[in-house]
């Protein structure tokens, strides 16, 4: 397990997030460097020179009051609430006196206002773009929460080409852009992925060869969706003080314009539109 490591700017720092392409290729994140990391799966994988593969709903391998600065991106959607307390009692728990605690999530108060729009818009006008429009808003509202195999029918339109490239770009960021070039990521890195690799590999198929629920044993499926208000009330049930919104070029985190962890590397807009809170961990009294 790798242990937690001071970087350039004397701060120790973890970076968490689920398994996806969205972070392996974004070429600006600059938390592989400076971070520790830990990728979210509920299967086991090598450890990795950057990173290593937890199941976080079973706990951080730290002690307590490791980190100032703690960022846990996307993983707050792949679990249910009484989960989300459990995780977020533990970076309360890993976090010094003191340190910064970011979360970010799909923003259901968007998803919920895009659904909408596009229900007018089709009623107005039930052109092919506006049809596209509407079923992705529906994807994004219930599909992938109650989606019963792998993608679900997101990546059934993605591989169709059912979907407007501006839409995407609005609702979704580079995420999805990044899962279409992933397979061919994969298949240039091939060469490089040693013996260890494969075995887990075929560890993993074995698991999944006779299953139909691969979307769950993968932790696909979103569990839970929270808008700035229920974000904060997490952050506020687990003890963090200071909970404020955030956008996703602004933190309290200190050097955060150096690393930008959310800002497309394609231009001025997020990575991932998302709902951003921070809160801290009291300071405590002597």
């Amino acid at each position: 397990m790798k242990k937690a490591s001071t970087n350039t700017y004397n701060q120790t720092q973890l970076y968490l997030w689920r398994e996806g392409g969205t972070v392996h290729f974004h070429e600006k994140n600059v938390a592989f460097e400076h971070w520790n990391n830990i990728r979210f799966q509920s299967l086991p994988y090598p450890d990795k020179e950057h990173y290593t593969t937890v199941d976080v709903r079973k706990g951080l391998p730290y002690s307590d009051h490791t980190f100032d600065a703690i960022y846990a991106y996307h993983i707050s959607e792949h679990l249910t609430w009484h989960e989300n307390i459990a995780f977020t009692h533990e970076l309360y728990r890993v976090l010094r006196p003191g340190g910064v605690c970011r979360l970010s999530t799909p923003d259901l108060h968007l998803k919920a206002v895009d659904y909408l729009h596009q229900v007018k818009q089709n009623k107005i006008d039930p052109s092919i773009d506006n049809r596209k429009n509407y079923y992705w808003s529906v994807y994004g509202l219930i599909d992938q929460l109650a989606r019963v195999s792998s993608g679900g029918e997101m990546l059934k339109a993605l591989r169709s080409g059912f979907y407007n490239e501006s839409y995407i770009k609005d609702n979704y960021g580079d995420v999805h852009m990044s899962y279409i070039s992933e397979k061919q990521n994969r298949r240039d890195q091939a060469e490089s992925k040693g013996l260890e690799y494969y075995i887990y590999a075929i560890y993993r198929k074995l698991i999944t060869l006779f299953s139909n629920d691969k979307h769950r044993i993968y932790i696909e499926n979103e569990r839970f969706y929270f808008d700035d208000i229920s974000y904060k009330r997490l952050m506020h049930t687990c003890a963090f003080v200071e909970v404020t919104a955030m956008t996703y070029n602004t933190s309290s985190i200190p050097h955060w314009d150096v690393y930008m962890m959310d800002t497309s590397e394609h231009g001025d807009y997020p990575l991932e539109p998302s709902c951003f809170v921070e809160g801290k961990k009291t300071i405590l009294k002597d």
